[in-house]
Protein backbone atom coordinates (compact mmCIF):
# COMPACT_ATOMS: atom_id res chain seq x y z
CA UNK A 1 0.00 0.00 0.00
CA UNK A 2 1.03 3.76 -0.82
CA UNK A 3 2.28 6.02 1.95
CA UNK A 4 -0.79 8.27 1.87
CA UNK A 5 -1.79 11.77 3.68
CA UNK A 6 -4.03 11.28 6.66
CA UNK A 7 -5.77 14.77 5.52
CA UNK A 8 -5.09 17.95 5.04
CA UNK A 9 -6.25 19.51 8.21
CA UNK A 10 -2.36 19.78 10.57
CA UNK A 11 0.77 17.91 9.42
CA UNK A 12 1.69 14.85 10.56
CA UNK A 13 4.48 14.27 12.89
CA UNK A 14 5.99 10.68 13.68
CA UNK A 15 7.96 11.80 17.37
CA UNK A 16 10.37 8.45 18.70
CA UNK A 17 11.38 9.94 22.07
CA UNK A 18 10.95 12.62 24.89
CA UNK A 19 8.02 13.94 22.88
CA UNK A 20 5.96 10.68 23.36
CA UNK A 21 3.61 10.33 25.73
CA UNK A 22 4.64 9.79 29.01
CA UNK A 23 8.04 11.09 28.78
CA UNK A 24 9.76 13.79 29.91
CA UNK A 25 8.60 16.81 27.20
CA UNK A 26 4.84 15.43 26.69
CA UNK A 27 3.73 18.23 27.25
CA UNK A 28 5.03 19.90 24.11
CA UNK A 29 2.34 17.96 22.08
CA UNK A 30 -0.78 19.40 24.52
CA UNK A 31 -3.52 20.37 22.07
CA UNK A 32 -2.27 18.06 19.63
CA UNK A 33 -4.30 14.96 17.71
CA UNK A 34 -2.61 11.72 18.72
CA UNK A 35 -3.31 9.21 15.46
CA UNK A 36 -1.77 5.56 17.45
CA UNK A 37 1.32 4.11 17.56
CA UNK A 38 3.52 3.54 14.84
CA UNK A 39 6.93 2.28 13.90
CA UNK A 40 9.83 2.91 11.00
CA UNK A 41 13.09 1.41 9.80
CA UNK A 42 16.01 2.77 11.18
CA UNK A 43 18.54 2.93 14.10
CA UNK A 44 17.96 4.59 17.63
CA UNK A 45 20.61 5.47 19.68
CA UNK A 46 20.69 7.61 22.78
CA UNK A 47 22.65 10.69 23.28
CA UNK A 48 22.37 11.46 26.15
CA UNK A 49 18.59 12.04 27.63
CA UNK A 50 17.13 12.56 24.56
CA UNK A 51 17.54 9.88 21.37
CA UNK A 52 18.55 10.17 17.74
CA UNK A 53 17.45 8.18 15.26
CA UNK A 54 19.37 7.41 11.64
CA UNK A 55 16.86 6.07 9.11
CA UNK A 56 17.96 3.19 7.34
CA UNK A 57 16.45 0.77 4.73
CA UNK A 58 17.50 -2.47 6.60
CA UNK A 59 17.75 -1.44 10.44
CA UNK A 60 15.76 -1.91 12.91
CA UNK A 61 11.82 -0.95 13.80
CA UNK A 62 12.10 2.13 15.37
CA UNK A 63 8.87 2.81 17.61
CA UNK A 64 6.89 5.55 17.90
CA UNK A 65 3.91 7.42 17.72
CA UNK A 66 2.17 9.75 15.10
CA UNK A 67 0.29 12.75 15.81
CA UNK A 68 -1.63 15.30 13.89
CA UNK A 69 -0.07 19.30 14.86
CA UNK A 70 -0.85 22.79 13.57
CA UNK A 71 1.62 24.85 11.82
CA UNK A 72 1.95 27.09 15.44
CA UNK A 73 2.96 23.38 17.00
CA UNK A 74 5.23 22.18 14.25
CA UNK A 75 7.48 25.72 14.69
CA UNK A 76 7.65 24.54 18.24
CA UNK A 77 8.66 21.71 17.84
CA UNK A 78 11.50 22.67 15.06
CA UNK A 79 12.75 25.32 18.52
CA UNK A 80 12.90 22.46 20.52
CA UNK A 81 14.59 20.57 17.94
CA UNK A 82 17.12 22.93 17.83
CA UNK A 83 16.18 24.52 14.44
CA UNK A 84 15.71 28.33 13.01
CA UNK A 85 12.44 29.32 11.93
CA UNK A 86 11.98 28.34 8.49
CA UNK A 87 14.91 26.09 8.11
CA UNK A 88 14.31 22.36 7.76
CA UNK A 89 17.95 21.71 9.58
CA UNK A 90 20.17 22.58 12.24
CA UNK A 91 23.33 20.97 14.11
CA UNK A 92 21.96 18.03 15.10
CA UNK A 93 18.43 17.30 13.52
CA UNK A 94 16.92 17.59 9.83
CA UNK A 95 12.85 17.39 9.64
CA UNK A 96 12.31 15.30 6.89
CA UNK A 97 9.25 13.77 5.90
CA UNK A 98 9.44 9.55 5.31
CA UNK A 99 6.88 6.94 5.10
CA UNK A 100 6.09 5.19 8.63
CA UNK A 101 3.42 2.07 9.38
CA UNK A 102 1.19 2.84 11.99
CA UNK A 103 0.81 -0.27 14.43
CA UNK A 104 -2.10 1.08 16.80
CA UNK A 105 -5.33 3.40 16.22
CA UNK A 106 -5.69 6.21 18.95
CA UNK A 107 -7.46 3.75 21.07
CA UNK A 108 -4.80 1.05 20.93
CA UNK A 109 -6.49 -1.43 18.83
CA UNK A 110 -4.35 -3.04 16.06
CA UNK A 111 -3.75 -1.60 12.49
CA UNK A 112 -5.17 -4.24 10.00
CA UNK A 113 -2.93 -4.54 6.95
CA UNK A 114 0.22 -2.47 6.38
CA UNK A 115 -0.96 1.48 6.66
CA UNK A 116 1.40 4.37 5.53
CA UNK A 117 1.57 7.59 6.30
CA UNK A 118 3.85 10.40 5.57
CA UNK A 119 4.71 12.03 8.75
CA UNK A 120 7.32 14.69 9.67
CA UNK A 121 10.36 12.97 11.49
CA UNK A 122 13.63 15.01 13.25
CA UNK A 123 16.49 12.73 11.69
CA UNK A 124 19.79 12.95 13.11
CA UNK A 125 22.12 14.23 10.48
CA UNK A 126 25.38 15.07 13.47
CA UNK A 127 27.91 11.82 13.52
CA UNK A 128 26.68 8.82 15.11
CA UNK A 129 29.99 7.54 15.93
CA UNK A 130 30.41 6.73 19.88
CA UNK A 131 26.79 7.27 19.71
CA UNK A 132 25.21 3.86 21.98
CA UNK A 133 22.52 2.18 19.83
CA UNK A 134 19.12 0.87 21.32
CA UNK A 135 18.66 -1.97 20.24
CA UNK A 136 14.78 -2.52 20.83
CA UNK A 137 14.49 0.35 19.22
CA UNK A 138 12.01 1.95 21.64
CA UNK A 139 13.15 4.70 23.76
CA UNK A 140 10.16 3.91 26.42
CA UNK A 141 11.18 0.28 26.65
CA UNK A 142 12.55 -0.48 29.84
CA UNK A 143 16.23 0.03 30.23
CA UNK A 144 16.97 1.79 26.80
CA UNK A 145 15.76 5.28 27.95
CA UNK A 146 18.03 5.56 30.85
CA UNK A 147 21.62 7.04 30.71
CA UNK A 148 24.08 5.56 33.43
CA UNK A 149 23.44 6.97 36.45
CA UNK A 150 26.65 8.59 36.88
CA UNK A 151 25.81 12.21 37.86
CA UNK A 152 23.14 11.14 39.75
CA UNK A 153 25.29 8.86 42.17
CA UNK A 154 28.13 12.06 42.35
CA UNK A 155 25.13 14.09 43.17
CA UNK A 156 23.86 11.86 46.28
CA UNK A 157 27.15 11.68 47.90
CA UNK A 158 27.39 15.38 47.40
CA UNK A 159 24.33 16.03 48.90
CA UNK A 160 24.68 12.97 51.71
CA UNK A 161 27.34 15.12 52.21
CA UNK A 162 25.61 18.21 53.81
CA UNK A 163 24.45 16.56 57.05
CA UNK A 164 27.27 14.72 57.65
CA UNK A 165 29.33 18.07 57.22
CA UNK A 166 26.62 19.59 59.61
CA UNK A 167 27.09 17.39 62.40
CA UNK A 168 30.48 17.61 62.59
CA UNK A 169 30.76 22.06 62.34
CA UNK A 170 28.02 21.05 65.81
CA UNK A 171 30.64 19.15 67.27
CA UNK A 172 33.58 21.50 66.43
CA UNK A 173 31.21 24.48 67.50
CA UNK A 174 30.87 22.64 70.59
CA UNK A 175 32.21 24.94 74.07
CA UNK A 176 33.72 21.32 75.36
CA UNK A 177 35.53 20.16 72.63
CA UNK A 178 39.27 20.28 73.29
CA UNK A 179 40.81 22.44 70.82
CA UNK A 180 42.33 25.98 71.15
CA UNK A 181 39.89 28.39 70.14
CA UNK A 182 41.92 29.43 67.21
CA UNK A 183 41.88 26.13 65.54
CA UNK A 184 38.31 25.85 66.72
CA UNK A 185 36.82 28.43 65.10
CA UNK A 186 39.09 28.01 61.65
CA UNK A 187 37.71 24.26 61.38
CA UNK A 188 34.24 25.25 61.73
CA UNK A 189 34.65 27.51 58.96
CA UNK A 190 36.73 25.03 56.74
CA UNK A 191 33.51 22.41 57.73
CA UNK A 192 31.48 25.54 56.50
CA UNK A 193 33.17 25.91 53.52
CA UNK A 194 33.00 22.27 52.28
CA UNK A 195 29.61 21.67 53.97
CA UNK A 196 28.39 24.52 51.08
CA UNK A 197 30.38 22.97 48.42
CA UNK A 198 29.11 19.77 48.67
CA UNK A 199 25.77 21.22 48.44
CA UNK A 200 25.87 23.06 45.60
CA UNK A 201 28.44 20.24 43.48
CA UNK A 202 25.35 17.70 44.71
CA UNK A 203 22.80 19.18 43.25
CA UNK A 204 24.81 20.55 40.45
CA UNK A 205 25.54 16.97 39.50
CA UNK A 206 21.48 15.78 40.69
CA UNK A 207 20.17 18.36 38.09
CA UNK A 208 22.94 17.40 35.15
CA UNK A 209 22.07 13.74 36.11
CA UNK A 210 18.06 14.61 35.56
CA UNK A 211 18.74 16.23 32.05
CA UNK A 212 20.64 12.95 31.47
CA UNK A 213 17.63 10.77 31.73
CA UNK A 214 19.04 9.22 35.17
CA UNK A 215 15.80 10.00 37.04
CA UNK A 216 15.53 8.90 40.45
CA UNK A 217 13.00 10.84 41.58
CA UNK A 218 11.75 9.77 45.11
CA UNK A 219 15.69 9.36 46.31
CA UNK A 220 16.20 13.01 44.60
CA UNK A 221 13.59 14.34 47.08
CA UNK A 222 13.84 12.55 50.18
CA UNK A 223 18.33 13.79 50.25
CA UNK A 224 17.05 17.77 49.17
CA UNK A 225 14.25 17.91 51.95
CA UNK A 226 16.20 16.26 54.65
CA UNK A 227 19.44 18.04 53.73
CA UNK A 228 17.36 20.89 53.62
CA UNK A 229 16.33 20.39 57.12
CA UNK A 230 19.85 19.11 58.89
CA UNK A 231 21.39 22.21 57.09
CA UNK A 232 18.74 24.53 58.57
CA UNK A 233 19.40 22.82 62.01
CA UNK A 234 22.91 22.75 61.96
CA UNK A 235 22.69 26.83 61.42
CA UNK A 236 20.18 27.11 64.25
CA UNK A 237 22.17 25.17 66.55
CA UNK A 238 25.15 27.46 65.59
CA UNK A 239 23.50 30.92 66.17
CA UNK A 240 21.79 30.15 69.59
CA UNK A 241 25.18 28.57 71.02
Amino acid sequence: MNPKSHDTDGELVFVYGTLRRGASNAHRLDGAEYLGSARVGGHLYRVSWYPAFVPATYGDDVIGEVWKVSGETLAELDQFEGLSPGQLAGEEYERRKLPVTLTQDAAGAQVPGTRRVNAWIWVWVSPAKGLTRIPTGDWLYPGSAKAPILFTSVGCVGVIAIPIGGASMIVLAADNFALPSDIQDRSVWIYGGLLLGAGLFGTFSLILGERRGEKVPILFELLCVGSALCFAAVVGLLVLS
